[in-house]
């Protein structure tokens, strides 16, 4: 299955079905729209409930080559729980305001193997090259990130590959990743529609696709064809000068078509091939004048500048975090006072994830606050610290939930 609207919702499976029969299969789904959400947005499954049935949930073979942007957002699946990934790949730039990650968000309980991320990630709290945030008990092999991970937040946290405050384990797997097309894979055969190409694989499972040289035809003054014995035609890769029989990376290509016989001299012209995906064919008058063949294709590549200034200590984490519940349907929080900060930020809210929680700041170093006139339920608690430096408030990282409920 393949999504190809420039703006698209992702799939979405209904967390009821998966309850239901346990069993759910998500395969071979590619994304090619951007996608532009609110609270939460994925290219392929925006969100998975699937604590019944653990594990029984596989999500395989999908791609997603669009621009994900929402307060969390994820090129794969953005929040989930039990369920198992492999031989996925994100291109796609992620954009978020609290969890990025490449192929994932916010999870728990994963099992993920052959994950590649290729994609710019840059959020405000927390970045992954594949896993923004892992709540625990996940099992991760062969994770490649190949892309520029980054941050808008000083207190944000970042990693190659999966953040985690918890027990998770990652093995085989490369935070730098550099691919290396040395093998074919497949032939793709041209039509009358489209280009052939060659297919060329990475060791950790990406492809890319070798071009085709392009077809040179040369024209007389008077627009009749020149049949090719009276020239030669040479491909050369203008950065290196050197002669190439088919094209495998991007960049700048020079045709060289030198005549022979009933004709004399030589024409260059130029032909630029962007992300392995094509070419510009060229076309050469004898005795014309020698105009570029070159179109120019080019992604828009913004940075997000950051603020991360690697001498700055940050408070470490919060802990000894308790709650209680009194009559007045407030909660007293206590915590153990940590030695050079200037004060502590809770956040709490009715979901797991944290979307939409209110924060109370506390501008003193004490070890004690009461959130006061709550409404009755299931309420999940975090703390940390922070301290102002220069200026700007530098925060540790939030404590484990704490889960409180209150009565009616």
């Amino acid at each position: 299955m393949k999504v190809q609207n420039p703006i698209v919702k992702g799939f979405y499976p209904d967390p009821s079905v998966c309850e239901a029969n346990g069993k759910l299969e998500i395969t071979s789904c590619e994304n090619n729209g951007n996608i532009d959400g609110d609270d939460s947005a994925a290219g392929i499954c925006e969100y998975i409930n699937n604590a019944q049935n653990h594990n029984k949930i596989k999500i395989s073979n999908c791609k997603n080559n669009g621009d994900i942007s929402a307060e969390s957002a994820a090129g794969i699946v953005d929040y989930g729980y039990y369920f198992d990934i492999n031989n996925c790949i994100n291109n796609g730039n992620i954009l978020s305001d609290r969890y990025g990650g490449g192929i994932l968000a916010y999870v728990y309980g994963v099992n993920g193997s052959e994950l590649i991320n290729n994609g710019d990630i840059n959020a405000y709290e927390y970045a992954g090259g594949i896993c923004a945030y892992d709540e625990g008990k996940s099992t991760y092999d062969k994770l490649y990130n190949s892309g520029k991970i980054d941050t808008r937040n000083i207190a944000a946290d970042k990693n190659s590959l999966v953040n985690s405050d918890e027990e998770i384990n990652v093995t085989n797997s490369e935070e730098k990743h550099v691919h290396n097309y040395d093998s074919e894979a497949n032939i793709i055969k041209a039509t009358l529609e489209a280009d052939g190409y060659r297919e060329f694989k990475c060791y950790c499972g990406d492809t890319g696709n070798s071009i085709a040289l392009p077809t040179v035809t040369v024209t007389d003054a008077a627009g009749e064809i020149v049949s090719d014995q009276y020239y030669t035609v040479t491909f050369k890769n203008k950065t290196t000068g050197a002669a190439v029989t088919e094209i495998k990376d991007a960049g700048t290509y020079e045709v060289i078509v030198t005549f022979n016989t009933l004709y004399e001299g030589e024409v260059a012209k130029e032909i630029t091939v962007v992300n392995n995906s094509g070419t510009t064919p060229a076309d050469t008058t004898p005795g014309g004048t020698n105009n570029s063949g070159t179109t120019n294709v080019s992604n828009s590549d913004t940075t997000n500048k950051t603020d991360n200034d690697n001498s700055v200590t940050k408070p470490g984490k919060v802990k000894k975090v308790t709650t209680k519940v009194n009559k007045k349907k407030s909660v007293i929080i206590k915590w153990r006072k940590q030695k050079a900060v200037t004060g502590y930020q809770i956040r709490y809210s009715v979901n797991k994830k944290m979307k939409k929680a209110k924060i109370k700041t506390i501008t003193k170093n004490n070890a004690k606050t009461v959130l006061k006139k709550l409404k009755p339920g299931k309420y999940f608690v975090q703390i940390r610290a922070y301290k102002v430096v220069n200026g700007k408030k530098v925060a540790g990282k939030w404590s484990s939930k704490k889960v409180v409920k209150v009565s009616k």
